[in-house]
């Protein structure tokens, strides 16, 4: 029964019209018209706009909800929830949702939604589709946030589980194939992350990882203040950090996400254990292999490393 039920998933997988620009993904969510006229050059930035970026299931969620506790930033506020900005919104097919969280894409794209400054601004996309260039002319600070692809590529599995009914979801060890050959949403996984981890300070970016927030949250509170120009005390940092841990995130998760209910299954999935190292539950060794192979030689070349196990 269970094989006949990944079976399933794997053939409605097969079904989502992904259209490709620029080397990278993008679901049948996005107006393929917008992404191709490059929509994002008209992006209105503004002095002091934080930018947070990276591949989904990498921790910009966390991240997001770090800095709402660091400072005061301008975000959306809808049908009780908040959000930050999300960036990729001005590149989505409005007609497609209707939801809540379509009404207000409706609204962000059509210039609607009155956001105060600082903007706390989040985005999935890759750095050939975002527009650093016109960001850096306002100097926007971006934080990248990355993390290791095999927990990556696990907490992504059960995520699309619970996501629109499964529209994304497939077994698991169909997870695994599109990972590798890049065949998912804002992938490939690894181009996204390596063309991304190249910049730093002069092109006013901040590189964190999901290992490093998990191992020493404090550490990178203070690297993220200093980026900032926030002035935090040691006893602030330590506040922030106890209140800005996953087990305590994942009681109030429901609050940032601007969208009707049922877009997830459980709510509560979004932030799922937020540990380092749960891929060893989910891989067979063969399956880590081929993720050293076919991945991690990549990273080494390029000079990236990742943590995969808890110190």
């Amino acid at each position: 029964m269970a094989e006949h039920s990944e079976q399933a998933r794997d053939a409605r997988w097969s079904t989502v019209q992904y259209f490709e620009h620029k080397g990278f993904n993008f679901s049948p969510h996005f107006d393929k018209q917008k992404v191709e006229n490059d929509a994002l050059s008209t992006f209105q930035w503004r002095n002091g706009d934080v930018v947070v970026s990276g591949f989904p299931k990498s921790g910009t969620t966390w991240l997001c909800y770090l800095l709402r506790n660091m400072a005061d930033f301008g975000i959306i506020y809808s049908g009780g929830r908040s959000e930050a900005l999300i960036l990729d919104w001005f590149l989505m097919d409005t007609h497609i949702r209707t939801d809540l969280r379509g009404q207000v894409t409706r609204q962000l794209q059509e210039g609607q939604l009155e956001i105060v400054s600082p903007r706390l601004i989040k985005t999935h996309l890759a750095l050939p589709i975002f527009p650093l260039e016109q960001a850096k002319t306002k100097s926007v600070k971006v934080i990248h946030i990355s993390r290791n692809p095999k927990d990556v590529a696990a907490s992504s599995y059960h995520f699309y589980q619970s996501l629109f009914g499964g529209f994304y979801a497939s077994s698991w060890e169909k997870t695994v194939d599109t990972f590798l050959s890049g065949r998912m949403l804002y992938g490939p996984w690894l181009q996204h992350v390596v063309q991304w981890k190249k910049l730093g300070p002069k092109d006013n970016v901040l590189q964190v990882t999901y290992e490093e927030m998990k191992t020493d949250l404090p550490l990178v509170i203070h690297k993220i203040g200093q980026f900032l120009s926030i002035q935090l005390s040691n006893d602030v940092v330590n506040k922030i950090a106890l209140a800005c841990s996953a087990d305590e995130m994942k009681k109030c998760v429901h609050k940032y996400f601007i969208m009707d209910k049922g877009v997830l299954d459980d709510e509560s999935k979004f932030i799922r254990k937020g540990v380092i190292g749960d891929w060893k539950n989910q891989f067979l060794v063969a399956q880590s292999e081929r993720f050293d192979e076919e991945i991690e030689r990549n990273l080494q070349e390029n000079g990236i490393k990742f943590q995969y196990e808890p110190l």
